[in-house]
């Protein structure tokens, strides 16, 4: 006979199933909580590095101008071999620096805004008219209107560096706070989930444990129930035996004066009687016979 499992057993291992699935459950949820801020913090980071150097190249470049127009100062002072050799120097600089700003995936934060388009083809065409000047690799042999020339050509290119870097500032913070807005949405999408599933999982084990409950108390109707049936069957029987005790007793009794008012009815049909007398006495004799055999069934 398979052995029958009490409600409160069954309920302690529900309960163990339960603690087991949300444990498992926060088990899932926290390192995926973990690797979201490892990623948040490795953009923040890395995003940061790109923006300070984008920053930091247009910077660099306005210094490199500041340089350039100081040794062209100085050229136009005293145009010595020193002095051009030094304004050929900060100018080889200046063109790498603008180098940097062209050929950099960096910076392609600025490259849909109007003031770099514009300082860029500002410095490649003042670029592409200062290399007749000053060539790389040789020492330049420059006239007094040639550097004025140069100083009057490079003038405007510092309202357009400074231009450039403020629209670097603002072009970065915009981009920043893109990113975080991102960044912070991406982490209510992570938080909304993980809210959803550990809701789908309340929903889960309050359905489980409903179902619980009304399992265990179906059992208990069905328990009680056997155990009135169990009850009723038992005082059926015993009823069942008390009526057939006071049937056979009472058969018994009936039986015992009817054998006798038949030996009697015998005794009396054994007398001289008239015709009538003994047609009377022979129908109370098969009255009391057939009551007899009634009692037999």
């Amino acid at each position: 006979m398979t052995p029958v499992r009490s409600p409160a057993r069954r309920s302690r291992r529900f309960v163990l199933w339960l603690t087991a699935l949300g444990f498992g459950l926060i088990f899932v949820i926290a390192p995926l909580t973990y690797v979201q801020y490892l990623q948040t913090d490795l953009l923040n980071r890395t995003q940061q590095y790109q923006n300070d150097s984008v920053i930091g190249f247009c910077y660099e470049l306005e210094r490199e101008y500041d340089r350039f127009r100081n040794a062209l100062r100085d050229a136009r002072l005293d145009p010595g071999p020193e002095s051009l050799d030094a304004l050929s120097l900060r100018y080889d600089i200046l063109v790498s620096r603008i180098g940097l700003l062209q050929n950099n995936p960096t910076v392609s934060v600025l490259e849909p805004l109007a003031p770099y388009r514009e300082a860029i083809l500002q410095l490649s065409d003042f670029v592409r008219q200062t290399d007749h000047v000053l060539p790389t690799g040789v020492r330049p042999h420059l006239q007094d209107d040639t550097l004025t020339t140069l100083w009057q050509q490079s003038a405007p290119l510092g309202n357009t560096l400074v231009q450039l870097t403020r629209t670097a500032n603002v072009a970065v913070q915009a981009d920043t706070d893109q990113r975080n807005e991102t960044i912070r949405l991406q982490s209510r999408v992570v938080v909304g989930l993980a809210a959803v599933m550990c809701l789908i999982f309340l929903a889960g084990v309050t359905a489980l444990a409903t179902s619980l409950r009304e399992k265990n108390r179906r059992q208990r109707d069905l328990e009680a129930l056997t155990v009135q049936l169990r009850e009723a069957r038992v005082h059926a029987d015993s009823a069942n035996r008390s009526k057939s005790v006071f049937l056979a007793n009472m058969s018994h009794e009936i039986r015992t004066p009817f054998n006798g008012l038949l030996g009697m009815i015998t005794l009396l049909a054994d007398t001289p009687l008239t015709p009538a007398q003994r047609s009377y006495l022979q129908t109370a004799q098969d009255l009391a016979k057939g009551a007899l055999r009634a009692q037999c069934f």
